[in-house]
């Protein structure tokens, strides 16, 4: 009714009688009590001023109370030169998803030599095909409609500030009641097909551009850091001391309103030390919470480990540039640390940390610059919740196999890939005793072992490469005595 012509809500005033346009407004209020919650579950915004200026107005209506999921994408555009942009813009399908479609026009071709780089070793002739159709469609005057709105928008994300939009973000936060919820996701974090997500797939309708267009131009010279703005590290952080303050208000009962926020997926590339080392609140050091540089004027800042005290769900992906000195991960990851420890309910977490230029160091051993509050070296419970660990992040195996074993009691899943345990075989063949008393399923995939200790060899090779080994990658061949106590989990 509220969307009707203003001619025909005329004519429901003028021809129907009190009682019939009282009913027709609760049956207009009914039907929108129906729709509304589907509609508003769910809302995604980015770091643009017209998803910011809809949010805040959604928050300060009725609808408010029908938010229960929030995804905040918090990737920056890169600047890009108009030759550049015109480059960018490619509306043909994603390569998978048209060799999908057209599987019976190219059955699986035999694989040829390896060519680094190269995404048509396999199917060349639907490669060949797909790379024919034409990139887009759009006039002269079209792409030049899409630049300025580029411009536009690249504007408004250098210009974000976190004593204007973040207060606007937080204050907007505030106002949803059973938001419980929360994504702080990177479109840039996924590989393919990002463009057609919410909120990308409409704004690409104006800008010709999606994340799948510019993914390659995040490495522009000299300086790929350039490109991201501190608007990434100012966005999470507001929304992180959005959910302290929320948790805050829950302890204090002092709005028994709202609902705490019990589900977090934080997907992250540290990219710029110069805000993240500044503006992370870090209680390990002090009493007092640390106060942000960029935010002088707002003293007090709340610790952002109480973010996390109310989480049964969390999922972190965090990532650091391969240039990063050690002493900037040091730092991060005594923060990192501080956060899981508040995260006292945890009943899911699902943790994949990558560090190319430390390799071989493991999520315990930074204690150069910081102490470790080390989450996986304890000799108490952690978590005694939690039913569902998925680690792919480098942890020694002595700390590792100790720290299952405390938590063995609730433990129901465990998923182990693509990290360091130092010691494959012992992890193997210690696994069975140390968590299966209430296991359900385990997965393990691409352990690294480091050296040449303890290998189920006869003979070790001099060639280099067998220092450092890749377990259960594709498959493994020989009969090895860890492979065996493996099949203890099933028997018991």
């Amino acid at each position: 009714m509220d969307s009707l012509p203003v001619e025909l809500l005329a004519y429901v005033v003028e021809f129907c009688d009190h009682a019939s346009q009282k009913q027709l407004r609760g049956v207009n209020k009914d039907w929108e009590d129906l729709t509304n919650p589907h509609v508003f579950a769910h809302i995604y915004i980015a770091s643009f001023q017209a998803e910011l200026s809809s949010f805040q107005t959604l928050a300060c209506s009725r609808l408010a109370k029908y938010v229960k999921k929030l995804t905040y994408f918090t990737d920056t555009l890169p600047k890009l030169s108009k030759k550049t942009y015109q480059g960018c813009i490619d509306l043909r399908p994603d390569f998978h998803k048209f060799r999908n479609q057209n599987a019976d026009k190219y059955p699986d071709e035999p694989r040829t030599v390896y060519r680094p780089h190269t995404r048509n070793d396999v199917f060349s002739r639907a490669w060949d095909a797909w790379a024919e159709l034409p990139r887009h469609s759009f006039t002269k005057k079209q792409i030049n409609e899409g630049w300025e709105v580029y411009k536009r928008l690249f504007q408004e994300q250098k210009t974000w500030n976190a004593n204007l939009q973040g207060q606007m973000l937080q204050q907007s936060f505030a106002k949803l009641p059973n938001l419980t919820e929360i994504e702080i996701a990177r479109a840039m974090a996924e590989t393919r097909s990002t463009s057609e997500w919410p909120l990308w797939s409409r704004i690409r309708q104006e800008l010709l551009l999606g994340p799948d267009d510019w993914r390659e131009q995040y490495t522009p010279e000299p300086d790929p850091r350039k490109i991201d703005f501190p608007v990434t590290e100012h966005a999470v952080l507001c929304l992180l001391e959005a959910i302290a303050q929320r948790n805050r208000v829950l302890v204090n009962d002092t709005d028994g309103a709202c609902r705490p926020v019990t589900k977090l997926l934080l997907q992250h590339q540290f990219l710029d030390p110069s805000s993240l080392l500044a503006n992370w609140s870090n209680s390990l050091y002090g009493t007092a919470p640390a106060t942000r540089e960029w935010a002088v004027s707002h003293t007090g800042r709340l610790p952002l480990a109480t973010a996390f005290s109310n989480l049964t769900r969390l999922t972190m992906w965090l990532h650091f540039d391969d240039e990063r000195p050690f002493h900037f991960q040091a730092s991060v990851f005594a923060q990192l640390h501080h956060f899981l420890y508040a995260a006292s309910k945890l009943q899911t977490l699902i943790l994949q940390i990558e560090c190319p230029d430390h390799f071989g160091e493991d999520l315990e051993d930074f204690n150069g610059t910081a102490p470790s509050a080390n989450v996986f070296d304890t000799t108490v419970t952690i978590w005694p919740d939690i039913t569902y660990l998925a680690l792919s992040a480098n942890v020694d195996t002595d700390k590792l196999l100790r720290f299952l074993y405390l938590h063995s009691k609730t433990i129901k899943h465990l998923r182990l890939t693509d990290m360091i345990v130092r010691d494959v075989p012992k992890l193997i063949d210690h696994l069975p005793s140390t968590i299966s008393r209430n296991l359900e399923t385990i997965y393990l995939r691409q352990l690294w072992h480091e050296g040449i200790e303890s290998l189920p060899h006869n003979e070790i090779h001099e060639d280099i490469s067998e220092w450092d080994l890749c377990f259960l990658s594709q498959s493994t061949d020989f009969n090895a005595p860890y492979e065996k106590s493996a099949w203890r989990i099933r028997e018991n």
